[in-house]
C-alpha cells in the first residue's frame, strides 16, 4: 500500500477519488505531480476547490454525477 500517488511503483493515468473533500484537494495536487491525466471525483468526495484546482492543473475532471458502483447494479438487465 502506498500513502501517495507519488510513491506508487508504476505510473497511474487515471484516479477515482473516494475521500473526504479536504483529502481530495491534496490528492488532486499529487495526481498532477504524478502525471495523472483524468481524475474522477466521486459524490461526497468533491469540493469546488478540488474541481477548480484539478482543472487549473490541466487534468480532465469527472464530477457531479452519480457513482457508477452504486447505480450500475440498480439498472435493469
Amino acid at each position: 500500500m502506498s500513502s501517495s500517488l507519488l510513491t506508487l511503483p508504476e505510473p497511474v493515468l487515471h484516479v477515482s477519488g473516494v475521500t473526504p473533500p479536504h483529502v481530495t484537494e491534496a490528492v488532486v495536487e499529487d495526481a498532477a505531480r504524478a502525471g495523472v491525466e483524468i481524475v474522477w471525483i466521486q459524490p461526497g468526495a468533491e469540493s469546488e476547490a478540488a474541481v477548480a484546482r484539478a482543472e487549473a492543473l490541466g487534468l480532465d475532471v469527472i464530477h457531479g454525477g452519480p457513482c457508477l458502483l452504486i447505480e450500475l447494479p440498480r439498472l435493469p438487465s
